[in-house]
């Protein structure tokens, strides 16, 4: 199979394949060709195998010779791809910026992929929107969903928006766009909810993602028409309304001692949308709490999907960091009928202490990766009650929970191996300093001093290539009240 596309491959940079694009009158360049066709493939295929990669650049080696924006981009390309050092990076890098920066298509999408994924430059999201509505500009679809894309979820800096994500999917012909589009509009996220209009586009849109998917969609359309009823959480989105918050909940976000936290609970693992405002998915779960003040660690015996996950957990004040913590869940959207499932990685689980109605609940924030698709995972919470009581969690109470937020600092990625985003917003101008330090070794690092910031949201880039791996808490001091949060150097 592989010496087949290899063949494949070599014929379309084949000097016979070029003389079919020119005419008696035209002037043949079949290294103009040839260049363009192997930008065309670089960009697609960058995880190809080394092999087909090594037959593609040296097809071609004669004509990078020649001085154009194709030579440019497919030096800068090559290596990236070919090299993992961070020199050769950044020297692609820079080529490809030159490429991009006279408007060579390849290059302008491809350099929003490295501001966005911080390969070979320091992580920069408002970047690689810049250079992807460039993209866009000069004609590539597929530039137009990622920028969708990175609405839809809040990925990095982008502030999440569902109004900004349908409008660059709907002008869009990119197939995973409209996929995504579908999506939307069976959800309800930043449209109002048509599931017609749905299937509509799912039957139209020719991948084997969406023909899944629309057979999901259709089997749940027929047994949400069939069952008159309250729809069930796992199935189907229940909207939040900001004028329902249950009324019963109160003293959120009280501080307490982990030394009290030591119990059996009950409860439910809560996935929120990418807004925070929907539930997706409610799982049943049981969890064995156990701390040892001594060693300052937390044992936990999880149960869930009929599966025990236990181990342990290094605390940091309210919070603790686990390993080998994976929670594996049925996926929200089929778009592999063979497989169904998500696999999250828990790094770490804030808590707080809440009270509903005369109930002690703790809430457990979780911070985690979707390994599947290697991006962080959206609101994930622990909704649990000591094992003895039993109050009567509504879908209402799930979602005042669920819109509490109790992270007032948001970090990307998690964890990270260079560059670190930093987030917060303030509510009014303050003293302001923000440090990184090891919870395991002595090492603090002062990301900025203390100095007045005006209100809003703020953003902070650390470099941390330099910092050996192991677990550390970024801390934003606002006023007089330090804020906590931890991270995973790899």
């Amino acid at each position: 199979m592989k010496k087949q596309k290899l063949l494949i491959i070599l014929l379309l940079l084949g000097n016979l394949l070029f003389s079919k694009f020119t005419t008696a009158q035209e002037v043949y360049d079949p290294c103009a060709y040839k260049l363009d066709m192997t930008a065309a493939y670089l960009t697609v295929n960058q995880n190809a195998d080394s092999e087909i990669i090594d037959q593609i650049s040296k097809a071609a080696e004669e004509c990078l010779k020649n001085q154009s924006l194709a030579t440019t981009y497919i030096k800068g390309i090559l290596l990236i791809i070919k090299n993992s050092d961070n020199e050769n990076h950044e020297k692609g890098f820079e080529l490809i910026k030159s490429a991009a920066e006279q408007n060579y298509l390849y290059a302008t999408s491809f350099l929003g992929d490295l501001y966005r994924y911080g390969t070979g430059v320091s992580l920069n999201f408002d970047e690689a929107l810049f250079w992807y509505e460039k993209a866009v500009e000069l004609g590539d679809e597929k530039a137009a969903f990622k920028i969708g894309y990175l609405y839809l979820k809040g990925l990095g800096s982008v502030q999440q928006d569902y109004f900004k994500a349908v409008k660059w999917f709907e002008q869009s012909k990119y197939p995973m766009a409209k996929h995504w589009l579908a999506i939307c509009y069976y959800e309800g996220y930043g449209v109002k909810r048509n599931t017609e209009k749905a299937i509509d586009i799912l039957k139209k849109n020719k991948i084997i993602n969406s023909k899944t998917l629309l057979t999901q969609f259709q089997e749940e359309i027929i047994s949400e028409h069939t069952n008159s009823s309250q729809v069930d959480t796992d199935s189907f989105v229940q909207v939040y309304n900001e004028n329902e918050k249950n009324n019963n909940i109160s003293s959120t976000n009280q501080h307490f001692y982990m030394s009290d936290i030591s119990n059996k609970y009950k409860g439910s693992l809560v996935v929120y949308d990418w807004s925070g405002k929907h539930i997706v998915q409610s799982v049943p779960i049981q969890l064995d709490l156990d701390y040892d003040a001594y060693d300052e660690t937390l044992d936990y015996k999880l149960i869930i999907n009929e599966e025990t996950i236990q181990g342990e957990g290094l605390v940091y004040d309210t919070s603790a960091s686990f390993q080998n913590f994976n929670i594996s869940m049925n996926r929200k959207y089929l778009d592999q009928s063979s497989n169904n499932k998500v696999d999250l990685s828990v790094f770490s689980i804030n808590f707080t202490k809440n009270s509903f109605e005369d109930f002690n609940i703790i809430v457990g924030t979780l911070e985690g990766h979707i390994n599947n698709w290697n991006e962080p995972c959206a609101l994930t919470k622990m909704i649990l009650h000591p094992f003895s009581d039993n109050p009567n969690l509504s879908n209402e109470a799930l979602l005042a929970f669920g819109a509490q937020n109790d992270s007032f600092i948001k970090l990307y990625p998690n964890p990270f191996v260079k560059d670190l985003l930093i987030q917060y917003e303030l509510e009014e101008n303050a003293i302001v300093s923000v440090a990184i330090r090891g919870v395991s070794n002595n090492i603090r690092k002062n990301i900025t001093t203390s100095s007045e910031q005006s209100k809003g949201n703020k953003l902070h880039t650390l470099d941390g290539s330099e910092l050996p791996s192991g677990l550390y808490v970024v801390s934003v001091m606002v006023n007089d009240t330090n804020h906590n949060k931890l991270i995973i150097k790899e």
